[in-house]
């Protein structure tokens, strides 16, 4: 055995040195992919942000504007202080009545739900939010909503935040803009990052000499690397005359004049 490790030196094992240096290699690659992952981890954690954060803006959108343009529903042609229409409106906050179930009676109980509707920002859990209250209940519908403001275009084509009580039947458009925050703040920058969305919702069931025939929308986001978008939608107008119909479609970012 002995004339064996004499004559084959290197079966004696690793020096010091070379385990020294094989293990400050075995470090540095360690090292490199911890990097890498962490890396990794920070930017897939900042898409996902941005994805919840996008997706809360745009259910709080279409929320509204799908609600807010059916504002006033009207069958059955009722009149008195429960007629659908807008019954409270500010800067920050809307309430309106619909029929939805065209029986007349607009009563704010069970029997109606969802026809006595307003929207609001408010805390809950100290979480902002918006809040969507029906017959006088009042629940978050998205989370994380830090601004809320609303626009009123009357029939004369101007526009105020805080119309008068006279002035509600007379709203043809509302111009919404809501700003919706992350639930984290950025891993990279340490702030929060914002997503705005605006959309100008036409109110179809109020009375008006000349109906709008788009409504407009434009996303706009601010963070270290949130970016903004816009878009339109398509509108269908049908101009009929005593002998042919025509109907035409456009793409538009403006309203008709009233």
């Amino acid at each position: 055995m002995q004339r064996y490790l004499k004559k084959n030196p290197r079966a004696l094992g690793f020096t010091v040195l070379e385990l020294l240096v094989a293990m400050a290699i075995g470090l540095i690659v360690l090292y490199a992919m911890y990097n890498i992952f962490n890396v990794q981890n920070k930017t897939f954690s900042n898409q996902e942000q941005v994805v919840e954060l996008q997706q809360n803006a745009r259910a709080a959108m279409d929320m509204l504007s799908r609600e807010i343009r059916i504002a006033g529903y009207n069958p059955t042609s009722m009149t008195g202080t429960n007629k659908p229409g807008i019954t409270a409106a500010t800067a920050n906050s809307i309430s309106f009545i619909s029929d939805l179930d065209g029986d007349g009676d607009t009563t704010a109980d069970s029997t109606n739900p969802n026809e006595n509707i307003s929207y609001d920002l408010y805390t809950s859990d100290g979480v902002k939010c918006l809040g969507r209250t029906s017959n006088g209940t009042k629940n978050p519908v998205v989370e994380h909503i830090e601004n809320l403001n609303f626009t009123y275009i009357l029939d004369d084509e101007t526009q105020t935040t805080t119309p008068t009580s006279a002035q509600l039947d007379s709203i043809r458009a509302v111009q919404v803009s809501l700003t919706a925050q992350s639930a984290k703040p950025d891993s990279n920058t340490g702030s929060y990052r914002t997503y705005t969305l605006a959309s100008e919702v036409a109110i179809r069931n109020l009375p008006t000499d000349d109906s709008i025939v788009a409504s407009t929308s434009t996303t706009s986001s601010s963070s270290s690397s949130s970016s903004s978008s816009s878009s339109s939608t398509t509108s269908t107008s049908s101009t009929t005359s005593s002998s042919s119909t025509t109907s035409t479609t456009t793409k538009t970012t403006t309203k008709k004049k009233w």
